[in-house]
Order: C-alpha cells, then structure tokens, then sequence
C-alpha cells in the first residue's frame, strides 16, 4: 500500500478511530486502510460491535488492503509533521522516518442495505440532546441505551430519566448504545443521515460513516412515568444552584450524599449531613406556594445540571415522596426520584 497524506488530515481521524478500536481482541486492534481511488483513502476500526468509517483526501493511493497497529500507528503520526509519504509500511516525513509492521487486510464492516431499512435526515442540533442524556443510562442490559422513538429521546437508569423533544421524527423506536451517542457526538459536527434497521444504526456524513448494533429488549413505558399536574414549582438560576450543590458534596464521606432542598416562601434552603459534617445554604426564589422539602442525591443532581445548556431551569414537585422534574427552555424534561432521609 502506497500514498501520500497530510499529516493534519491522517492525525486528525486516526484521533477518532482509535477510540473505536478494541483493546483486547488482537483483529480489532487494527486500523484498516484501502483505497477508494487514486486521490481518496478509506480508513475503518471496528471493536465488533462500534464501527467507523473515514474517507481521506491522499495522493498517489495504490496498492491492497493493509491493517496496522491503530494505537502505534495514532501515536507516530501524532509526532510527525508536513506531509507523510507511507510506502509499504515505511513513513517518511520532514527527514524522519519510521518503519511500522504490516498485515493484509483482516476484517469487514457492513452495514446490509437489503435489509428493512429506514433513512432520517437529522440536524446536527440532536447531536448534543444525545450526548448530554449519557449520564442517565445505566451500566447494562436495554438500560445501557438511549431510546430514538418519534421525536424523543430518552435515557433512564431507574432513579433518573431524561426526555427530550428534538426535531427527529423516528418512526419505530430504537435504543441506540451510549457508546454510539458518544461517538457520534464527539466525530460529526454537522447534519447527518441516520440508516436504521431491525439489527443496526448508521450515521453518514459525506466523509464519516458510524456503524453500531441496536440495543435489544423492552424499553420501558416512560410515558407512564412522567407525573402531570404539579402545582408547586420554582425557577432558579443554574449556576448559583450548582455552586452551592458542589460545595454540599464537599461534605462527602464514603457514602452518597443526600441534599434536602426546604422550600419556603421567597427562599430556597439547601441541607446536607454527612457524618459529623454539616452545611447549608439559602438562595431567593421566587415561590409563593406552601412549603415543601424534599431530599436528592446531590450527585445525581449536580450530572443533571452539568448536562443542561439553559441558565435557568424549573423544578417541579408535590410531596416528599413524589418524582420531582426539571424542565428547561431547550425542551428538556429530567424526572429524578427523591431520597428517604431520617
């Protein structure tokens, strides 16, 4: 295999395709390179079950399919400069030259088309909206994912779920892994077209394909989860509650922190004990309901506030017991469930 490359231009995807390949399994440690023409290069890592795809402007493309080490070979070309001339394994660059080892091409990534497929054109205004609900998804099982259904998306871990309404519209719904969404939003920037069928999701841009497997299984009825009818609510500035939710958690020990938040007339008052420790602090809102005191796990809190963009966010609540909801003005809807505190 032979080609010649800007170093900007290979340093810049072997940055995203090493992300994607595995660690462990020695086939899927390898970054696949082909060509697509004499001036267009076709890099791929797969770990079986993330895959990407990238297309490279090159010069003089010849040769067969070749793999390489992606991990050597992401951290040569991160230290080279100028233009890189690869022939057969030997690297050439700005007077340095480096000597990497070779294998003929060792894996496929497919995406069948024949299949039951559906293609959705996609803004890239989503890309952040699936992103920003990773936090929500549990370690494993269905849980793991994020639901696409109609023009929501969903993730939950059972003690928070965050919905969101975007300007998708999907018509059969699909979770799609964590590791998708995180990928997907951290290598395209712009509108894409997302493929679906019953085993998989790809995302393509003119340059960049991602390919995953869906996530199986039932996921739940979140419609029936989320309360209505809450009367009592308050808006606050999302900055100051984080500041004083962060300097609760500093009360932390080894266990999970509870924060009461006591809701009176025209203030906010946040509690925390954690052991021999103690802290609060009161911040002016405007509430003019009865008062009210509910109790959140002050990290679960802090991750919600962290993944909202808006500058002021709407909790809604009703009792002790009840789910309390925030709402922003980015269509945000996060359910959290309250924590029993003696």
């Amino acid at each position: 295999m032979k080609f010649i490359v800007k170093q900007t231009d290979l340093k810049e995807a072997l940055n995203k395709l090493v992300r994607i390949a595995s660690k462990q399994i020695s086939v899927y440690k390898n970054v696949k390179i082909e060509k697509l023409s004499n001036d267009r290069l076709l890099l791929s890592a797969t770990n079986g079950i993330l895959s990407m795809q990238i297309k490279l402007p090159a010069v003089d493309v010849e040769g067969e399919p070749i793999t390489i080490d992606a991990r050597r070979f992401n951290d040569i070309v991160n230290r080279l400069e100028g233009n890189i001339t690869f022939n057969d394994g030997v690297m050439t660059a700005n007077k340095s030259k480096v000597k990497l080892e070779i294998s003929a091409a060792e894996f496929e990534i497919a995406f069948n088309k024949t299949q039951d497929y559906k293609d959705y054109e996609v803004s890239a205004d989503v890309l952040n909206g699936l992103k920003s609900k990773i936090y929500a998804t549990n370690k494993e099982g269905v849980l793991s994912g994020i639901s696409l259904k109609g023009n929501e998306i969903c993730a939950t871990n059972s003690t928070i779920l965050a919905l969101q309404t975007t300007d998708i519209n999907i018509e059969n719904q699909v979770v799609i892994s964590s590791d998708f969404a995180r990928e997907l939003s951290d290598c395209i920037d712009e509108d894409f077209t997302l493929s679906v069928c019953p085993s998989k999701v790809m995302a393509q841009t003119d340059n960049i394909i991602l390919i995953s497997s869906v996530i199986t299984g039932t996921y739940p009825n979140y419609a029936q989860l989320m309360p209505k009818d809450y009367e009592k609510s308050f808006m606050i500035d999302k900055s100051i509650l984080l500041k004083s939710l962060e300097l609760m958690l500093l009360l932390k020990g080894t266990e999970s922190v509870a924060c009461r938040f006591k809701v009176a007339q025209g203030q906010l008052t946040l509690e925390t004990r954690s052991n021999n420790n103690e802290g609060s602090t009161v911040i002016d809102i405007d509430y003019n309901n009865e008062p009210m005191e509910f109790a959140l796990n002050t990290e679960q809190i802090i991750a919600v506030l962290n993944n909202i963009e808006s500058d002021v966010v709407t909790f809604k609540f009703d009792t002790d017991i009840k789910p309390v909801v925030i709402t922003d003005d980015n269509s945000n809807t996060i359910l959290i469930m309250p924590l029993r505190v003696k």
